[in-house]
């Protein structure tokens, strides 16, 4: 056994010099046959690697830049490899950035969308508007609830909030003749209304019913507007007998304080009358919509709450003061003991430089 031992081990190291002889063939030293523990076992300019003598020029090259990462360290796919190892080329969406510093961040780079930072959120100021109609309210006329043969008036608002002429060719009733309801002027097609740009023109909706019942009509604008040529609002109130309900209302309903320089101020007054015969009236509070920020203020009149007697009326001021909004719209409300609350629509305009 021991001799088997000794035949076989005596191969081995045969084998093993044999080895070392091809190896010094290939690397051109012949000094390795016997094996090197360090440098000096080998020739002057050659190495000691794996115990084989060998040329310095002969080791392996690492790329510039890179390591051997441990066996615990985290790799990054640094791009998608094809079946034959190589990295592919990157795609357009992938920048290359070869002047980058150590420790210097490197910018992300966005795939190009063909939009410059001078397009992006920039209306196209070169496209026209053409004519423009608005109408204001734009809803609705509420009169709510008056006493038989008592007149309210409201303004009806129609502007052109284009940069090109407005034609209007229509403004008038739904239906004539008009049981309670009246609207001044009229305009038809064969004498037109041309606003300009910015301007306004104030119709006065009349309704002054002769029984008592609930009334409805509308009030028709018809112009040249080419996205919305027609406008209909819907005109209601209610007439009762003033001895059963209090009766409040504010005259006039609308108050138009026209086109002022931004930082002019203008007045105008509005008055409450206790329309009925029998009850007094309790007025608790007067609120502007809008609250402090409002650049329509009320500016003086009877401080709330206070009671109004019958036939008893009280007038306050409102004022605008023309800011930077182009045409701002408000509402003032009185309110007290009612079922319908007296609201007047303030509308003002802010003239352009």
């Amino acid at each position: 056994m021991v001799e088997h031992l000794k035949k076989t081990n005596a191969k081995a190291l045969v084998a093993l010099v044999a080895l070392l002889a091809l190896m010094a063939t290939l690397y051109g030293c012949s000094e390795i046959a016997s094996g090197c523990r360090d440098d000096g076992d080998c020739r002057t300019g050659r190495v000691c690697s794996a115990q084989l003598c060998i040329d310095p020029a002969d080791l392996p090259l690492l790329d510039a830049g890179h390591e051997i990462p441990s066996d615990d360290a985290t790799i990054t796919d640094l791009g998608a490899h094809t079946d034959s190892g190589e990295p592919d080329a990157p795609g357009p969406d992938i920048a290359i950035i070869d002047d980058a510093s150590p420790g210097q961040d490197v910018p992300s780079v966005e795939p190009d969308s063909g939009v410059g930072p001078a397009d992006i959120g920039e209306p196209d100021v070169s496209t026209p508007l053409g004519p423009r109609l608005r109408v204001l309210p734009a809803v609705e006329i509420l009169f709510g609830r008056i006493p038989v043969n008592h007149k309210v008036k409201a303004d009806l608002l129609v502007e052109n909030i284009g940069d090109q002429v407005l034609s209007v060719t229509h403004v008038d009733l739904g239906v004539r003749p008009s049981q309670g309801f009246d609207l001044l002027p009229v305009i038809t097609s064969a004498n037109p209304l041309r606003l300009q740009p910015g301007e306004l023109k104030a119709f006065e909706v009349i309704f002054q019913p002769g029984a008592q019942s609930q009334f409805r009509n509308s009030a028709r604008v018809h112009s040249d507007d080419p996205t919305n040529a027609a406008i209909v609002l819907d005109i209601r109130g209610q007439a009762n007998n003033t001895q059963t309900i209090p009766c409040l209302t504010a005259s006039p309903i609308g108050l138009n304080f026209g086109e002022l320089r931004e930082g002019e101020t203008r007045e105008l007054s509005v008055t409450v009358l206790n329309c009925g015969s029998t009850l007094s009236v309790a007025v608790t509070s007067i609120q502007i919509n809008g609250g402090p920020t409002s650049p329509f203020k009320l500016l003086s009149g009877r401080a709330t709450p206070f009671s109004l007697p019958p036939g008893q009326s009280e007038t306050f001021k409102v004022a605008f003061t023309a800011n930077q909004e182009r045409a701002p719209r408000d509402v003032i409300e009185f309110r007290g003991d009612l079922t319908t609350n007296p609201r007047v629509v303030l509308a003002g305009a802010t003239s352009q430089p």
